[in-house]
């Protein structure tokens, strides 16, 4: 991604003031390697991602090694949730997880 710390506050704010983040169980963010500002301390970015989730319930998973990573990645396992509706199949939806 290599945005700036600043940037991803930027980012995160204009999605929780769009409603983007209502619903969210828990929240999950990568490796982000190239998201720093020289000089500043190394946690600034997880300052900022904690700020702007102050008033969030759910986890939060910071650094987890998913996706396009520099080495082995992990794995996330979701849980399923099985809805059974009247006159129709049974819907298969993943928890609301993003």
């Amino acid at each position: 991604m290599n945005a700036k710390p600043y940037q991803i506050d930027r980012m995160l704010w204009q999605l929780a003031q769009a409603g983007k983040l209502d619903g969210v169980k828990g929240i999950v963010f990568g490796e982000m390697l190239d998201c720093h500002t020289l000089g500043a301390p190394a946690e600034l970015l997880d300052e900022v991602i904690l700020r702007v989730f102050d008033d969030f319930h759910g986890p939060i998973a910071i650094g987890l090694r998913s996706g396009h990573v520099s080495g082995p990645t992990s794995r996330l396992h979701l849980a399923w949730k099985l809805n059974s509706l009247p006159t129709t199949k049974p819907i298969c939806t993943c928890w609301n997880l993003r």
